[in-house]
């Protein structure tokens, strides 16, 4: 049986956007772009959230060695695109690592690094300068608000280009992919396959819903 990962994996990024859209939950991220027309990604948030470091003490790469194979890291850096808080060596130690991908609301760098090794990376921007130093580690596997979006640990991530050249990154969500996804043949809308599945088990609690922007992100 496919996993969830795999089902979502075989949907596009916008598809999922349409779905989530038509449920009336937030969906993508406006301005966080793949590095590369061939980036992909799937697979369940490790989430890492930034805050400006205190009198110059901060670091940016203290995670990665608890970053589970096969996830993709979700990091939150308040959108700022004057620091960077990914880069080459990162990438590198990520990809030797299983790991399926990273989203940054913020800045990245060294970005012929994460090309070459085919590393899916997407970003608000790129710019030279570090985050050490003018940046710190806040949280780990905390919930995110991504420009609004929120993003939960283990929320099922989903990154493409699509065909026609317009870039997204979608949230599937929490609920996971139904093993009763229609066979070939079976004419269903994302949307109405999901609310179908899931109902309302799929929907955030109202208190939540207050919180959120109108859908505009990868949550």
């Amino acid at each position: 049986m496919d996993t969830p990962t795999q089902r979502a994996a075989a949907l596009p990024a916008a598809a999922l956007s349409d779905a989530l859209d038509a449920l009336g939950l937030p969906g993508s991220v406006l301005g966080v772009a793949p590095l590369s027309p061939t980036a992909r990604l799937t697979g369940p948030a490790f989430t890492v959230r930034y805050e400006p470091a205190d009198a110059g003490k901060g670091s940016v790469g203290d995670f990665l060695d608890d970053v589970p194979a096969g996830a993709v890291v979700v990091i939150d850096n308040a959108g700022r695109t004057d620091c960077t808080v990914w880069g080459g060596i990162m990438t590198q130690t990520a990809a030797v690592r299983g790991v399926a991908g990273t989203v940054i609301h913020g800045a990245c760098r060294d970005v012929a690094t994460s090309v070459e090794a085919d590393y899916p990376l997407f970003s608000s921007g790129r710019f030279m300068r570090t985050g050490k130093d003018r940046v710190r580690l806040a949280a780990v596997g905390a919930r995110l608000s991504l420009g609004g979006v929120p993003v939960a640990p283990d929320d099922l991530g989903r990154g493409d280009v699509p065909a026609t050249g317009a870039r997204s990154a979608a949230r599937c969500g929490s609920p996971p992919i139904s093993s009763s996804w229609p066979r070939s043949g079976v004419r269903r809308t994302p949307a109405r396959w999901w609310r179908r599945s899931y109902g309302t088990r799929c929907r955030h609690s109202e208190e939540e819903r207050r919180s959120m922007h109108p859908g505009n992100g990868f949550a």
